[in-house]
Parts: structure tokens; sequence; C-alpha cells
């Protein structure tokens, strides 16, 4: 789970249109665990927070920067993140 955003990223390079249409099974290595909707919903929860994030890590930029602070504060693309691997999907 440390490096889910990569992780997903590497998985889903290879995959062609009919695959995202597909039921997805989630599986966590070194987890046991049968995939009923908890693992699938904990995967998004997970990788929607990892993507989104406004918080650096390390001396990396986050994709998103916040705007605002009232209700509901607004997350815009960066234009300081970093062109590392870990963002070249989303170049």
């Amino acid at each position: 789970r440390a490096k889910l955003l990569q992780d997903a990223m590497e998985k889903c390079a290879s995959f062609e249109d009919k695959a995202w249409r597909q039921d997805w099974q989630i599986r966590f290595d070194g987890e046991q665990g049968v995939d009923w909707g908890g693992l699938q919903r904990e995967f998004f929860n997970i990788l929607g927070r990892e993507v989104f994030s406004t918080k650096k890590k390390g001396s990396k930029e986050p994709l998103f920067t916040q705007m605002g602070t009232d209700s509901g504060p607004l997350a815009h693309p960066n234009i300081h993140a970093s062109a590392d691997a870990d963002t070249a999907a989303f170049r």
C-alpha cells in the first residue's frame, strides 16, 4: 500500500479498453482477503487520496495544489509538480 499509486499505474499501463470496463478484483500483496467490495473500495479511496493529495512528499511537489479554504477546497493542477517517473503517466 505504500506504493499503491505507482503499482496501480504500472499494472494498468498495458490495459486495453475492455479491461477498464470489467469488474476488478483487488488484492494487496502480503495480505489475505477476498474482494467482496471492501478491498476495491479501499483501493480507490487510497488511490484518490494519493492522486489528489496537495501535500508535499519529501522534496516532490504534489500533482495538485489547494485553492480556497472555505466549504470544500478545490484542487488545481500544480505547475511546479515534479516531472519524474512517478508522474510520467499523467503527462
